[in-house]
């Protein structure tokens, strides 16, 4: 991916990220969406939920199934160096009831009401998601 976006965009500072992601059968089933952003740490609130303004570095949304999600899925996307060291980013996942619609791959997207969320930092990768945002 990384030498995709060298020879296509010219840019050479890129990390690929990855996470692991898995929940349990609370996310219920049916058409599920999920988004998986990077935040540089000081973004992010308490909670370990985005802050209002705050921008995400990365973002990437799928489809995927509440079986998918209790067997773990690994997700890869790619991150400007320039914009944050992939080390310090904290990835963010949740996942919500829809089809992957959102405008710009979710870039504008936060967590709803009832969203299944987790985070971990970017070099560890494993998110479980288990708390219902609000």
């Amino acid at each position: 991916m990384s030498l995709l976006a060298a020879t296509t965009l010219g840019v050479t500072d890129v990390d690929q990220l990855r996470a692991h992601i898995t929940a349990g059968d609370h996310v219920g089933d049916g058409d599920l969406r999920l988004i998986v952003q990077t935040y540089n740490p000081r973004e992010l609130d308490g909670a370990s939920l985005p802050q209002r303004g705050a921008q995400p570095l990365a973002s990437s949304q799928r489809s995927i199934t509440a079986e998918e999600l209790r067997q773990g899925i690994d997700v890869s996307f790619l991150q400007f160096a320039g914009e944050g060291v992939a080390g310090e980013s904290v990835v963010v996942a949740w996942v919500e009831r829809g089809v992957p619609d959102l405008e710009l791959d979710a870039l504008e997207a936060r967590p709803a009401r009832g969203a299944f969320y987790g985070t971990a930092l970017a070099h560890a990768g494993d998110i479980v998601l288990r708390r219902s945002v609000g």
